[in-house]
């Protein structure tokens, strides 16, 4: 009897609870891989041996900052937000203000120009009809053949300012408008102070030789101070033109830019020149 009882007690203790009786189980970490277990199997959840959607070590990953380029990384790519690798519509260091210098215009310096010459020398016409209303052929030939083959006029024993016997009033007044009107004309017209000079040189030139030539030759005074005393005037013209532009009356705008530009306003506003 009690040794009955000892052999169902010892058949009792090495019995297995249930469930324990496979060599494998689910439950088991050690011997067999698991979908919960982090060591032994790859899982979708383990961040070491595989890679997953969520590490940022061994995979490029969306969010990942470090070895994939981002819409949001501001090192490895160049992106909208970014002020340092690509230049940016919002940096203010990496860009400069662009100013834009107009080219200078030829076109209405040279209408005016001939306009003024043509009116002037019809005005000569009227008012010194000899030498500059004798239209004989043989005598235009004979003037121009002086023009170009003798050198201006220059006499030092006429008074002061009056070297080619013209009077003084012609020589200063007259001569410095004329330069004066060829100079602001193309540096309203985007010319700069060189550029003006030498298209005030040219319309002197050109009046000298070719408008006057057939009347009388080439005047040295003339030559050197249409263009030079033209070029000071000119500017003074140029510089009140510019300080009227920035008045903020219209009215006051008007009135001084046509008594400092009287021609060129005209020329504006009633034949819409564009300077």
């Amino acid at each position: 009897m009690g040794s009955a009882l000892a052999l169902v007690l010892s058949a009792q203790l090495l019995t297995p609870p249930h469930g324990a009786t496979a060599p494998l189980a689910v439950a088991s970490s050690a011997a067999a891989p698991s979908i919960a277990s982090g060591a032994a199997a790859p899982s979708v959840a383990s961040g070491a041996a595989a890679p997953s959607v969520a590490s940022g070590a061994a995979a490029p990953s969306v969010a990942s900052g470090a070895a994939a380029p981002s819409i949001a990384s501001g090192a490895a790519a160049p992106s909208i937000a970014s002020g340092a690798a690509a230049p940016s519509i919002a940096s203010g260091a990496a860009q400069a203000p662009v100013r834009v210098e107009e080219r200078a215009r030829w076109g209405p310096p040279l209408a005016h120009a001939s306009a003024l010459l043509i009116g002037v020398r019809f005005a000569e016409v009227y008012l010194y009809p000899e030498p500059f209303a004798d239209g004989k052929p043989e005598h235009i030939f004979e003037r121009y053949r002086d023009t170009f083959t003798k050198p201006p006029i220059f006499d030092s024993d006429k008074p002061f300012f009056r070297w080619d016997g013209d009077p003084l009033a012609i020589n200063v007044v007259g001569h410095g408008l004329m330069g004066s009107e060829l100079y602001l004309r193309a540096r309203t017209c985007h010319f700069g102070w060189a550029g003006s000079l030498a298209f005030a040189i040219g319309g002197t030139v050109t009046w000298e030789y070719l408008f006057e030539g057939n009347g009388v030759r080439p005047s040295a005074l003339d030559l050197v101070y249409t263009p030079l005393g033209g070029a000071l005037i000119g500017e003074a013209r140029y510089l009140a033109f510019r300080g009227a532009q920035s008045l903020q009356s219209p009215l006051a705008r008007s009135i001084l830019s046509a008594l400092v530009d009287p021609f060129g306003e005209l020329e504006r506003h009633a034949m819409a020149s564009p300077c």
